[in-house]
């Protein structure tokens, strides 16, 4: 979890001040694309993994 909170905090930061420094209009546009950007990381990350052969355990 805190690998995940870091990169994402990370992307947010280089985003907005990268949206700042060229136009007050990006900003916006650049916050909302961090918040896809964080919600598919989150949706894919989030995904456990299947273990190999974690089917056929217990059978």
């Amino acid at each position: 979890m805190g690998e995940r909170a870091i990169f994402l905090w990370l992307v947010f930061g280089i985003t907005m001040s990268l949206s700042l420094e060229v136009s007050d209009d990006l900003v916006w546009p650049c916050l909302l694309l961090t918040l896809v950007t964080a919600g598919l990381a989150a949706t894919f990350w989030g995904t456990p993994k299947q273990p190999p052969g974690g089917d056929a355990v217990g059978k």
